[in-house]
Protein backbone atom coordinates (compact mmCIF):
# COMPACT_ATOMS: atom_id res chain seq x y z
CA UNK A 1 0.00 0.00 0.00
CA UNK A 2 1.30 3.04 -1.24
CA UNK A 3 0.34 6.55 0.47
CA UNK A 4 1.09 10.17 -1.46
CA UNK A 5 1.11 13.38 0.70
CA UNK A 6 0.42 16.58 -1.06
CA UNK A 7 0.12 19.79 -0.05
CA UNK A 8 -1.59 22.81 -1.89
CA UNK A 9 -3.91 25.55 -0.36
CA UNK A 10 -4.03 24.53 2.85
CA UNK A 11 -5.42 21.07 1.91
CA UNK A 12 -3.12 17.89 2.55
CA UNK A 13 -4.07 14.71 0.59
CA UNK A 14 -2.79 11.56 1.51
CA UNK A 15 -3.84 8.58 -1.44
CA UNK A 16 -3.77 5.44 0.37
CA UNK A 17 -3.24 2.77 -1.86
CA UNK A 18 -4.10 -1.15 -0.60
CA UNK A 19 -2.49 -3.74 -1.95
CA UNK A 20 0.57 -4.33 -4.62
CA UNK A 21 -1.16 -3.67 -7.86
CA UNK A 22 -3.34 -1.00 -10.07
CA UNK A 23 -5.49 1.63 -8.13
CA UNK A 24 -9.77 0.92 -7.79
CA UNK A 25 -11.47 4.11 -7.98
CA UNK A 26 -14.75 3.31 -6.05
CA UNK A 27 -16.56 1.33 -8.51
CA UNK A 28 -18.98 -1.37 -7.82
CA UNK A 29 -17.75 -4.95 -7.74
CA UNK A 30 -19.19 -8.22 -5.87
CA UNK A 31 -19.41 -8.46 -2.62
CA UNK A 32 -16.82 -8.98 -0.79
CA UNK A 33 -16.82 -12.62 1.20
CA UNK A 34 -16.01 -11.89 5.27
CA UNK A 35 -12.85 -12.93 5.72
CA UNK A 36 -10.24 -12.08 8.63
CA UNK A 37 -6.81 -11.52 8.16
CA UNK A 38 -6.26 -9.32 5.34
CA UNK A 39 -2.95 -7.24 4.89
CA UNK A 40 -2.35 -3.81 4.08
CA UNK A 41 0.73 -1.98 3.36
CA UNK A 42 1.43 1.96 3.71
CA UNK A 43 3.99 3.67 2.43
CA UNK A 44 4.16 6.99 3.64
CA UNK A 45 5.87 9.34 1.09
CA UNK A 46 7.46 12.15 2.92
CA UNK A 47 8.66 14.74 0.15
CA UNK A 48 5.44 17.02 0.64
CA UNK A 49 5.80 16.94 4.28
CA UNK A 50 7.87 20.22 5.54
CA UNK A 51 11.62 18.84 6.73
CA UNK A 52 11.66 21.01 9.38
CA UNK A 53 9.28 22.90 12.09
CA UNK A 54 10.98 26.61 11.76
CA UNK A 55 9.58 26.90 8.22
CA UNK A 56 7.59 29.65 7.01
CA UNK A 57 4.30 30.88 7.97
CA UNK A 58 2.02 29.04 6.51
CA UNK A 59 4.52 25.64 5.79
CA UNK A 60 3.23 22.27 6.88
CA UNK A 61 5.36 21.70 10.28
CA UNK A 62 7.56 18.75 10.73
CA UNK A 63 5.41 15.14 10.91
CA UNK A 64 7.35 12.53 13.29
CA UNK A 65 4.87 9.83 13.97
CA UNK A 66 1.58 8.53 12.62
CA UNK A 67 -1.46 7.06 14.28
CA UNK A 68 -4.01 4.92 12.60
CA UNK A 69 -7.41 3.57 13.54
CA UNK A 70 -9.65 0.79 11.38
CA UNK A 71 -12.96 0.50 12.37
CA UNK A 72 -16.19 -1.23 11.10
CA UNK A 73 -19.52 -2.46 12.77
CA UNK A 74 -18.25 -6.21 12.24
CA UNK A 75 -14.87 -6.31 13.29
CA UNK A 76 -13.15 -5.63 16.44
CA UNK A 77 -10.93 -1.60 16.20
CA UNK A 78 -7.92 -2.09 14.97
CA UNK A 79 -4.96 0.34 16.19
CA UNK A 80 -1.54 1.22 14.42
CA UNK A 81 1.21 3.71 15.60
CA UNK A 82 4.26 4.40 13.74
CA UNK A 83 7.21 6.61 14.41
CA UNK A 84 8.94 9.26 11.42
CA UNK A 85 7.94 11.05 9.06
CA UNK A 86 8.48 8.64 6.48
CA UNK A 87 8.37 4.69 6.88
CA UNK A 88 6.51 1.68 4.97
CA UNK A 89 3.59 0.23 7.66
CA UNK A 90 1.96 -2.90 7.46
CA UNK A 91 -1.77 -2.95 9.11
CA UNK A 92 -2.66 -6.77 9.10
CA UNK A 93 -5.45 -8.33 10.74
CA UNK A 94 -7.81 -6.62 9.28
CA UNK A 95 -11.54 -7.99 8.28
CA UNK A 96 -12.59 -7.47 4.57
CA UNK A 97 -16.53 -6.13 4.39
CA UNK A 98 -18.22 -3.63 3.70
CA UNK A 99 -18.30 0.23 5.90
CA UNK A 100 -14.36 0.15 6.76
CA UNK A 101 -13.24 3.48 8.46
CA UNK A 102 -9.98 4.63 8.37
CA UNK A 103 -9.06 7.25 10.52
CA UNK A 104 -5.86 8.94 10.18
CA UNK A 105 -3.86 11.12 12.78
CA UNK A 106 -0.45 12.99 12.08
CA UNK A 107 1.54 14.31 15.02
CA UNK A 108 4.43 16.62 15.47
CA UNK A 109 6.08 16.70 19.12
CA UNK A 110 3.18 15.27 20.44
CA UNK A 111 0.40 17.35 19.11
CA UNK A 112 -1.96 16.77 16.63
CA UNK A 113 -1.27 18.12 13.48
CA UNK A 114 -3.30 16.97 10.41
CA UNK A 115 -6.49 14.83 10.32
CA UNK A 116 -8.04 12.53 8.09
CA UNK A 117 -11.20 9.94 7.58
CA UNK A 118 -12.29 7.63 5.06
CA UNK A 119 -14.71 4.96 4.38
CA UNK A 120 -13.79 2.07 2.17
CA UNK A 121 -14.91 -1.29 0.93
CA UNK A 122 -11.88 -4.37 1.21
CA UNK A 123 -11.78 -7.09 -1.09
CA UNK A 124 -10.12 -10.42 -0.88
CA UNK A 125 -10.35 -11.07 -4.51
CA UNK A 126 -9.02 -8.04 -6.08
CA UNK A 127 -6.32 -4.98 -4.92
CA UNK A 128 -7.90 -2.03 -2.66
CA UNK A 129 -7.50 1.79 -2.82
CA UNK A 130 -8.88 4.84 -1.32
CA UNK A 131 -8.25 8.38 -1.53
CA UNK A 132 -7.73 10.33 2.26
CA UNK A 133 -7.62 14.10 2.53
CA UNK A 134 -5.99 15.06 5.84
CA UNK A 135 -6.75 18.47 6.73
CA UNK A 136 -4.81 20.50 9.19
CA UNK A 137 -5.93 20.06 12.79
CA UNK A 138 -5.70 23.67 13.93
CA UNK A 139 -6.10 27.36 12.66
CA UNK A 140 -4.12 30.48 12.90
CA UNK A 141 -5.36 33.62 14.03
CA UNK A 142 -4.03 36.73 14.26
CA UNK A 143 -4.72 40.88 14.83
CA UNK A 144 -2.45 43.61 13.95
CA UNK A 145 -2.24 47.05 15.97
CA UNK A 146 -0.76 50.18 14.95
CA UNK A 147 -0.04 52.28 17.58
CA UNK A 148 0.61 55.82 15.56
CA UNK A 149 3.26 58.35 15.97
CA UNK A 150 1.23 60.76 17.71
CA UNK A 151 -0.22 58.01 20.03
CA UNK A 152 -0.19 60.26 23.90
CA UNK A 153 0.38 57.34 26.02
CA UNK A 154 2.94 54.84 26.20
CA UNK A 155 2.24 51.40 25.32
CA UNK A 156 3.24 48.85 28.01
CA UNK A 157 1.79 45.96 26.65
CA UNK A 158 -1.64 43.92 25.62
CA UNK A 159 -3.03 40.87 24.79
CA UNK A 160 -5.80 39.10 22.68
CA UNK A 161 -7.81 36.82 23.96
CA UNK A 162 -10.27 34.58 21.66
CA UNK A 163 -12.81 32.66 23.21
CA UNK A 164 -16.23 30.43 22.64
CA UNK A 165 -18.37 27.98 24.78
CA UNK A 166 -15.49 25.36 24.88
CA UNK A 167 -12.36 27.29 24.39
CA UNK A 168 -10.28 30.35 25.83
CA UNK A 169 -7.04 31.17 24.25
CA UNK A 170 -5.05 34.44 25.02
CA UNK A 171 -1.58 35.34 23.57
CA UNK A 172 1.02 38.55 23.92
CA UNK A 173 2.33 40.71 21.11
CA UNK A 174 4.86 38.78 19.01
CA UNK A 175 6.05 42.05 17.94
CA UNK A 176 6.57 44.64 20.30
CA UNK A 177 7.51 48.94 18.30
CA UNK A 178 4.83 50.76 15.78
CA UNK A 179 2.94 47.75 15.01
CA UNK A 180 1.84 45.04 17.32
CA UNK A 181 1.36 41.66 16.00
CA UNK A 182 -0.66 38.78 18.37
CA UNK A 183 -1.01 35.31 16.68
CA UNK A 184 -2.26 32.17 17.75
CA UNK A 185 -1.47 29.02 16.32
CA UNK A 186 -3.55 26.59 17.23
CA UNK A 187 -7.05 27.44 17.40
CA UNK A 188 -9.65 24.61 17.10
CA UNK A 189 -10.95 25.05 13.24
CA UNK A 190 -14.64 25.11 12.22
CA UNK A 191 -15.57 27.18 15.24
CA UNK A 192 -17.13 30.65 15.55
CA UNK A 193 -15.31 33.34 18.55
CA UNK A 194 -15.57 35.96 20.14
CA UNK A 195 -12.12 38.60 19.65
CA UNK A 196 -10.79 41.11 22.55
CA UNK A 197 -7.95 42.80 22.38
CA UNK A 198 -6.44 45.05 25.17
CA UNK A 199 -3.62 47.60 25.30
CA UNK A 200 -2.24 48.95 28.57
CA UNK A 201 0.29 51.47 30.12
CA UNK A 202 3.21 51.82 32.52
CA UNK A 203 1.23 51.49 35.53
CA UNK A 204 -0.99 48.36 34.30
CA UNK A 205 -4.12 50.80 33.13
CA UNK A 206 -6.12 50.09 30.10
CA UNK A 207 -5.49 52.41 26.97
CA UNK A 208 -7.30 50.84 23.98
CA UNK A 209 -9.38 48.17 23.64
CA UNK A 210 -10.95 46.41 20.46
CA UNK A 211 -13.91 43.62 20.31
CA UNK A 212 -15.47 41.46 17.62
CA UNK A 213 -18.03 38.68 17.76
CA UNK A 214 -19.07 36.18 15.71
CA UNK A 215 -15.08 35.74 13.93
CA UNK A 216 -15.62 32.39 12.46
CA UNK A 217 -12.35 30.26 12.02
CA UNK A 218 -12.48 28.25 9.07
CA UNK A 219 -10.67 24.68 10.17
CA UNK A 220 -6.63 24.53 8.63
CA UNK A 221 -7.03 28.29 7.71
CA UNK A 222 -5.25 31.59 8.48
CA UNK A 223 -7.26 34.21 9.88
CA UNK A 224 -6.21 37.79 9.70
CA UNK A 225 -8.09 40.74 12.08
CA UNK A 226 -6.84 44.71 11.31
CA UNK A 227 -8.97 46.15 14.55
CA UNK A 228 -9.63 49.50 15.10
CA UNK A 229 -9.39 50.58 18.83
CA UNK A 230 -10.99 52.60 20.92
CA UNK A 231 -9.07 54.48 23.42
CA UNK A 232 -10.23 54.16 27.37
CA UNK A 233 -9.08 57.94 28.16
CA UNK A 234 -10.62 61.53 27.59
CA UNK A 235 -10.05 62.50 23.46
CA UNK A 236 -9.77 66.06 23.91
CA UNK A 237 -6.27 66.98 24.75
CA UNK A 238 -5.21 71.08 25.53
CA UNK A 239 -2.13 72.71 25.07
CA UNK A 240 -1.95 76.41 26.81
CA UNK A 241 0.70 78.79 25.69
CA UNK A 242 1.03 81.79 28.27
CA UNK A 243 2.81 85.02 25.98
CA UNK A 244 4.08 88.43 27.16
CA UNK A 245 2.75 90.68 28.64
CA UNK A 246 -0.63 88.85 29.45
CA UNK A 247 -1.76 87.05 26.10
CA UNK A 248 -2.88 83.12 26.57
CA UNK A 249 -3.52 80.93 23.91
CA UNK A 250 -5.48 77.55 23.94
CA UNK A 251 -5.26 75.34 21.18
CA UNK A 252 -7.35 72.09 21.24
CA UNK A 253 -6.98 69.02 19.47
CA UNK A 254 -9.10 67.18 18.79
CA UNK A 255 -7.53 63.13 18.07
CA UNK A 256 -8.46 61.03 14.96
CA UNK A 257 -9.53 64.23 13.01
CA UNK A 258 -8.20 65.58 9.29
CA UNK A 259 -5.06 67.67 8.82
CA UNK A 260 -2.28 68.34 6.54
CA UNK A 261 0.91 66.37 6.99
CA UNK A 262 3.02 68.50 9.48
CA UNK A 263 6.88 66.37 10.11
CA UNK A 264 9.05 64.44 8.31
CA UNK A 265 8.05 60.61 8.59
CA UNK A 266 4.44 61.18 9.00
CA UNK A 267 3.72 59.41 5.55
CA UNK A 268 6.00 56.84 4.30
CA UNK A 269 6.91 54.34 1.47
CA UNK A 270 6.17 51.53 2.13
CA UNK A 271 5.80 49.45 -0.71
CA UNK A 272 6.87 49.36 -4.61
CA UNK A 273 6.46 47.13 -7.71
CA UNK A 274 9.04 48.83 -10.26
CA UNK A 275 9.46 46.04 -12.45
CA UNK A 276 6.11 44.28 -12.73
CA UNK A 277 5.86 40.84 -14.62
CA UNK A 278 4.27 40.66 -18.17
CA UNK A 279 0.64 39.21 -16.30
CA UNK A 280 0.51 42.30 -14.25
CA UNK A 281 0.63 45.04 -17.36
CA UNK A 282 4.42 44.99 -17.54
CA UNK A 283 5.35 48.56 -17.14
CA UNK A 284 2.14 50.25 -16.98
CA UNK A 285 1.70 47.90 -14.00
CA UNK A 286 3.70 49.45 -11.72
CA UNK A 287 2.25 51.25 -8.43
CA UNK A 288 3.83 52.21 -5.11
CA UNK A 289 2.12 52.53 -1.29
CA UNK A 290 2.42 55.79 1.07
CA UNK A 291 1.69 54.62 4.80
CA UNK A 292 0.02 56.85 7.12
CA UNK A 293 1.73 56.55 10.65
CA UNK A 294 -0.53 59.24 12.42
CA UNK A 295 -3.64 58.67 14.28
CA UNK A 296 -5.47 61.39 11.93
CA UNK A 297 -6.41 61.42 8.53
CA UNK A 298 -4.01 63.16 6.66
CA UNK A 299 -4.92 65.32 3.77
CA UNK A 300 -2.23 65.04 0.95
CA UNK A 301 -3.95 67.36 -2.11
CA UNK A 302 -0.96 68.86 -3.98
CA UNK A 303 1.84 66.76 -3.24
CA UNK A 304 4.37 65.09 -5.22
CA UNK A 305 6.12 62.37 -5.41
CA UNK A 306 9.55 63.05 -7.36
CA UNK A 307 11.66 60.44 -8.79
CA UNK A 308 15.10 61.89 -9.27
CA UNK A 309 14.72 65.47 -8.03
CA UNK A 310 12.20 65.46 -10.94
CA UNK A 311 14.24 66.29 -13.50
CA UNK A 312 12.04 65.48 -16.60
CA UNK A 313 8.86 64.34 -17.75
CA UNK A 314 8.07 60.82 -16.21
CA UNK A 315 10.06 61.96 -12.87
CA UNK A 316 7.16 64.70 -10.81
CA UNK A 317 3.77 63.38 -9.57
CA UNK A 318 1.40 65.44 -8.39
CA UNK A 319 -1.66 64.01 -6.20
CA UNK A 320 -4.96 65.58 -6.87
CA UNK A 321 -7.63 67.77 -4.80
CA UNK A 322 -9.12 65.67 -2.42
CA UNK A 323 -6.56 62.81 -1.62
CA UNK A 324 -6.23 61.57 2.01
CA UNK A 325 -4.13 58.42 3.49
CA UNK A 326 -6.30 57.03 6.53
CA UNK A 327 -4.79 56.31 9.72
CA UNK A 328 -2.70 52.90 9.38
CA UNK A 329 -3.81 52.34 6.14
CA UNK A 330 -1.15 53.14 2.51
CA UNK A 331 -2.84 54.62 -0.52
CA UNK A 332 -1.73 52.96 -3.41
CA UNK A 333 -0.54 55.16 -6.50
CA UNK A 334 0.00 53.52 -10.08
CA UNK A 335 -0.34 53.79 -13.65
CA UNK A 336 -3.11 51.97 -14.38
CA UNK A 337 -6.15 49.66 -12.77
CA UNK A 338 -4.26 46.80 -11.40
CA UNK A 339 -6.74 44.65 -10.05
CA UNK A 340 -5.05 42.74 -7.31
CA UNK A 341 -2.99 45.72 -5.91
CA UNK A 342 -6.37 47.69 -5.65
CA UNK A 343 -4.54 51.08 -7.46
CA UNK A 344 -6.64 53.78 -5.79
CA UNK A 345 -5.03 56.63 -7.23
CA UNK A 346 -4.31 56.13 -11.50
CA UNK A 347 -0.95 58.80 -12.90
CA UNK A 348 -0.45 58.01 -16.15
CA UNK A 349 2.85 60.23 -15.74
CA UNK A 350 4.18 58.03 -12.97
CA UNK A 351 7.36 55.84 -13.70
CA UNK A 352 9.66 53.70 -12.07
CA UNK A 353 13.40 52.98 -13.49
CA UNK A 354 14.11 49.31 -13.80
CA UNK A 355 17.61 49.42 -12.10
CA UNK A 356 17.81 52.26 -9.04
CA UNK A 357 16.42 55.37 -8.21
CA UNK A 358 15.71 57.72 -5.38
CA UNK A 359 12.24 59.04 -4.73
CA UNK A 360 10.80 62.12 -2.75
CA UNK A 361 6.94 62.53 -0.94
CA UNK A 362 6.95 65.92 -0.60
CA UNK A 363 3.69 68.34 0.41
CA UNK A 364 2.94 71.86 0.37
CA UNK A 365 4.60 73.77 3.17
CA UNK A 366 3.42 77.53 4.70
CA UNK A 367 5.16 80.08 2.30
CA UNK A 368 6.39 79.08 -1.08
CA UNK A 369 8.76 75.78 -0.09
CA UNK A 370 7.85 72.46 0.54
CA UNK A 371 7.92 69.77 3.47
CA UNK A 372 10.03 66.57 2.86
CA UNK A 373 7.92 63.80 4.51
CA UNK A 374 10.02 60.63 3.15
CA UNK A 375 13.00 59.22 1.01
CA UNK A 376 13.44 56.08 -0.43
CA UNK A 377 16.17 54.67 -2.73
CA UNK A 378 16.11 51.31 -4.48
CA UNK A 379 18.19 49.39 -6.57
CA UNK A 380 19.25 46.07 -8.28
CA UNK A 381 22.42 45.45 -6.72
CA UNK A 382 22.36 43.13 -3.73
CA UNK A 383 25.87 44.43 -2.19
CA UNK A 384 23.99 47.84 -1.74
CA UNK A 385 23.61 48.19 2.32
CA UNK A 386 21.25 51.12 2.12
CA UNK A 387 18.79 50.86 -0.55
CA UNK A 388 15.74 48.84 -0.93
CA UNK A 389 16.59 45.84 -3.60
CA UNK A 390 14.14 45.27 -5.90
CA UNK A 391 13.46 42.18 -8.62
CA UNK A 392 11.90 41.63 -11.66
CA UNK A 393 7.94 40.29 -10.84
CA UNK A 394 8.92 41.05 -7.28
CA UNK A 395 7.02 43.62 -4.93
CA UNK A 396 9.29 45.25 -2.55
CA UNK A 397 7.87 45.81 0.51
CA UNK A 398 8.79 47.35 4.39
CA UNK A 399 9.02 44.88 7.35
CA UNK A 400 6.25 46.13 9.79
CA UNK A 401 8.96 46.25 12.59
CA UNK A 402 11.39 48.13 10.56
CA UNK A 403 9.24 51.26 10.74
CA UNK A 404 10.93 53.66 12.24
CA UNK A 405 14.73 52.33 10.75
CA UNK A 406 13.69 51.67 7.31
CA UNK A 407 16.74 53.51 5.70
CA UNK A 408 18.94 49.81 5.72
CA UNK A 409 18.23 47.37 2.94
CA UNK A 410 17.56 44.70 5.41
CA UNK A 411 14.60 46.88 6.27
CA UNK A 412 13.02 45.77 3.30
CA UNK A 413 11.61 42.48 1.87
CA UNK A 414 10.76 40.95 -1.87
CA UNK A 415 7.62 39.23 -2.00
CA UNK A 416 5.83 37.91 -5.11
CA UNK A 417 3.16 40.37 -5.76
CA UNK A 418 0.30 37.37 -4.58
CA UNK A 419 0.77 35.21 -1.72
CA UNK A 420 1.10 31.95 -2.17
CA UNK A 421 0.95 28.54 0.50
CA UNK A 422 3.90 29.23 2.51
CA UNK A 423 5.54 32.45 1.42
CA UNK A 424 4.08 36.05 2.18
CA UNK A 425 2.71 38.38 -1.06
CA UNK A 426 2.15 41.90 -0.96
CA UNK A 427 -0.23 43.78 0.96
CA UNK A 428 -1.39 47.02 -1.38
CA UNK A 429 -3.63 49.63 0.95
CA UNK A 430 -2.14 47.73 4.59
CA UNK A 431 1.06 47.13 6.10
CA UNK A 432 -0.34 43.93 8.05
CA UNK A 433 1.59 40.93 7.28
CA UNK A 434 4.00 41.71 4.88
CA UNK A 435 7.33 40.27 4.55
CA UNK A 436 5.81 37.34 6.81
CA UNK A 437 6.16 39.48 9.98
Amino acid sequence: MKTKFLLSAGVMAMVVVMGSGCLFSGGRGTDPSPAAGVSVEIRIHAAALAKSGAAKSGAAPATDSIHIRVTAPDMAAAEFGFAGASATVALSDLTAGENRRFEVRLYGQRKLLYAGEATATLYTDRKNSLVLHCLPEFSGLSASIHIPLDFPKTVAGGRLVVWNESDTLSAAPTVNGELRNFRLDRVPGDRDYAVSLALWGVAGDTLAKASKAGVHVPKGQNVALVMPLVTTFPQLQIAMTVGEPKTTSLTFHFTAGRRAPAAFGEVVFSELYPIPAAEDSGDTGEWLELFNRMSDTLDVSGCQILRDAGTSTGMVTVLPAGTVVAPARGLVVGRSAVAFADVRMLLSPLTLTNTSARLEFNCPAAGSGALRLDTLTYTTSASDAVSARIATGKVTSLKPSHLAARRAAEAWCQVPPRSATGEAGATPGTLFGSCGE
